[in-house]
């Protein structure tokens, strides 16, 4: 998704765009695939959310239940429900089925910049630059909890892959880590010296992993509730991080236009890959670890060959 208010569906092994998706009158904030990859959903300034057919191409549903600018979009697990976050204060469920928005979350006083589904999809947690975490229940359409302790802007959420812990990132420079079934803050991770942009579980919770504003990337022992590495290379301030699908390798991208790979086993920079030319704001691997597709501000997409450290394809056309 871009700010030219189009969204691109790219085929990775010819390496070219298959089609373009131009309904929006306004630019994309978010995009999502469904669990089953048959549905794309797309969430824009212009206040709607739109749902294509991945494979005709053809628009199914345009969502117009937003009175503003969407700023955010997930899938739930099982598939059935999309979470939208809005700009101003509230986030919705919307119920795939019969394509009806199901309920409008009322509760934040701000601005929703994190969403992230439970992974029995029954939960909704969202973030807030109000200071507040939420826990809506999706089958009972209401707020069950709400959680304080940061004192600024929350960044991100992310739920452990067993569903005990919710980690949290802030402007305030922490990270929070929180018990999901008493809801209750365990422990606060400090270290960052600004804020704390986005926050990642690896795949059995035995290592988490934070960027942040003061242009590191960090590696907690959940165990040991510690930092156990500091990594610096980076000059500006990180937008996004992710594990390789084994948890050999962590991959960060920022705002120096950089990406770097970090093996967290020898605690080294193996990488840096250079190619954008503005800041690299998303990142993700390919499911068998060997490919790192990468979005950029320069209105491009590069995908990466981890094993032969080099760039294998530019997608320039947005």
């Amino acid at each position: 998704g871009s700010e030219d208010n189009t969204a691109r569906l790219w085929d990775v092994q010819n390496r070219q765009c298959v089609h373009i998706f131009v309904e929006h009158v306004n630019s994309i904030r978010s995009v999502a695939f469904s669990p089953d990859n048959q549905i794309l959903a797309t969430a824009s300034k212009d206040a709607t959310v739109r749902l294509w057919d991945v494979q005709n191409r053809q628009c199914i549903h345009t969502f117009t239940e937003h009175t503003d600018e969407v700023w955010s979009v997930a899938f739930s697990p099982n598939g059935q429900w999309l979470a939208s976050g809005k700009q101003r204060c509230y986030d919705s469920a919307l119920d795939l089925r019969n394509y009806q928005c199901v309920h409008k979350f009322t509760g934040h006083q701000k601005v929703v910049w994190a969403i992230s589904f439970s992974p029995d999809s029954h939960w909704l947690v969202t973030g807030s630059t109000d200071t507040t975490i939420r826990f809506w229940n999706i089958p009972q359409q209401k707020c069950i909890y709400t959680i304080v302790g940061h004192t600024n802007w929350i960044w991100s959420v992310a739920y452990s892959l067993d569903y005990e812990l919710l980690v949290t990132g802030c402007s305030d420079a922490t990270i929070r880590l929180w018990d999901l079934q008493s809801h209750q803050q365990i422990n606060t991770l400090t270290g960052h010296t600004y804020w704390v942009r986005t926050v990642v579980f690896n795949s059995d919770n035995r290592w988490l992993a934070s960027g942040g504003n003061d242009n590191t990337v960090r590696l907690w022992d959940l165990q040991k509730r510690k930092c156990q590495q500091v990594y610096v290379g980076h000059t500006n301030a990180i937008r996004s991080i992710a594990f390789s699908p084994n948890s050999d390798y962590l991959a960060s991208c920022s705002e120096d236009a950089t990406i770097r790979i970090w093996d967290i086993n020898k605690h080294q920079c193996l990488q840096v890959f250079k190619g954008h030319q503005n800041w690299v704001t998303s990142l993700a691997f390919s499911p068998d670890g060997h490919l790192l597709v990468t979005g950029s501000a320069d209105g491009t997409i590069c995908l990466w060959d981890i094993q032969k450290h080099r760039c294998q394809h530019i997608y320039p056309d947005h």
